[in-house]
């Protein structure tokens, strides 16, 4: 079972994503892990 300590959408303003949404969650053990889906 995946334990998540928070979990927050972001948008991308800058970079090679911008305008994208980035995800960031973090379990248990403290490993952060990253979902980013690239704008259309």
């Amino acid at each position: 079972m995946l334990g998540i300590e928070s979990a927050k959408l972001a948008l991308t303003e800058q970079g090679p994503n911008a305008g994208g949404k980035v995800v960031y969650l973090r379990d248990e053990d403290g490993v952060t892990i990253e979902f980013i889906q690239k704008p259309r």
